[in-house]
């Protein structure tokens, strides 16, 4: 699945700090200047934000502080100099557990602060433990889900939860510390229309102990996404001529348009006659336009063709039949009379003794 955040090789780092009062980050090995990093950092036992964390990364925002800790989410813009080779989040208390993503397509930090967030802590069933995040609800038409979710267990086992199908992990850590463990997970989903997404829910692997998650949370934000997403385009565009009508005879120069539409984006149109290329649309909108000179053929039934390609490379067709009925060209040179004055007694006085009258005549002898 598409998203945001870059999951290759080198694409990103995570690290874990099992007590003390900081974490230090690896930066991920691809990392370039000019990339916008997005870090999540969980203090287990943290009752606010990190007091000092690293220069350069702005925290977006953070859920309520709970039981089960304090959660952020920072992002940062490589400066030209290039990356450092680590960072540190200082001033926070007992487990700590982080990771570092890049990524694609994101808006510019300025617009990044209007994250939209819903905030839930674990349901503690015996039989079935898991963190249900809500809806979010947003207004912008392509945004990147980013689920964040942290368990403690009671017996050291990995708590690394897993997310629903509809979204993919970018990062997952967790720190044992004596006789229990603390974990985070981070994963993606892009939102295509806007309104809600409906609920996410992550769980933790089938092979967890029975009863040995205590306690846990997550949390579910939306990031503005700068251009639209890659996600694979399958639907064709939707496309049709409404003029010239079908049937309709046509002379001299004449606009063939019609409406054309996509659910991403529309690349062109393309329009033919009777099979030759006629050029190009011009799109405008809903509408595209295209002039054709129907001089150029001649007369007869003929079917003009346009086909619209979206910016995936789906294309579709619509096709329509018009008759061409222009005038006559125009008359010609016809010579009336040769008639002899005097039999010419030599070629030479051929001029002098031949009267040539010419008369232009129309198409129909007049």
């Amino acid at each position: 699945m598409a998203g945001a955040l870059l999951t290759g090789s080198g694409d990103t780092s995570s690290a874990t700090a099992a007590s003390g009062t900081s974490i230090t980050v690896p930066r991920p090995t691809s990392t370039v200047a000019g990339d916008r990093l997005v870090a999540v950092v969980h203090g287990r036992n943290n009752s606010g934000p990190y007091t000092a964390p690293p220069s350069g990364w702005v925290l977006l925002g953070h859920p309520a502080e709970t039981t089960v800790g304090w959660v952020g989410v920072y992002v940062h813009e490589v400066p030209s100099g290039g990356p450092a080779a680590s960072w540190v989040w200082a001033g926070g208390s007992g487990r700590h557990t982080a990771v570092v993503a890049r990524s694609q397509d994101l808006a510019p930090i300025s617009s990044l602060v209007d994250v939209v967030g819903a905030y839930t802590t674990l349901i503690q069933a015996s039989t079935d433990p898991r963190v249900v995040l809500s809806e979010v609800v947003t207004s912008e038409s392509h945004t990147l889900l980013l689920a964040v979710a942290s368990i403690n267990t009671t017996d050291a086992s990995p708590t690394r939860l897993v997310p629903p199908a509809e979204m993919t992990t970018v990062g997952s850590v967790n720190t044992a510390t004596g006789a229990s463990d603390t974990g985070l997970t981070v994963a993606q989903a892009l939102q295509v229309p806007s309104g809600a997404t409906g609920t996410r829910t992550l769980r933790p692997p089938a092979n967890t102990p029975a009863g040995s998650v205590g306690s846990g949370m997550g949390w579910l934000l939306a990031l503005k996404t700068v251009n639209k997403p890659s996600i694979a385009d399958t639907t064709a565009p939707t496309i049709s001529i409404a003029e010239p009508a079908s049937g309709q005879v046509v002379a001299g120069t004449v606009t063939i348009s019609g409406l054309v539409a996509d659910d991403v984006g529309v690349d062109y149109v393309d329009v033919t006659v009777g099979g030759v290329a006629l050029g190009r649309a011009t799109i405008a909108g809903s509408t595209w336009t295209r002039s054709w000179d129907t001089t150029a053929r001649g007369n007869g039934s003929v079917t003009i063709s346009a086909t619209a390609r979206d910016t995936a490379g789906n294309t579709a067709s619509a096709t329509r039949s018009t008759t061409v009925a222009n005038g006559s060209a125009g008359g010609s040179l016809t010579p009336l009379a040769l008639a002899p004055r005097d039999r010419p007694r030599d070629i030479a006085q051929m001029d002098a003794d031949l009267d040539v009258v010419l008369a232009w005549l129309d198409a129909n002898g007049l």
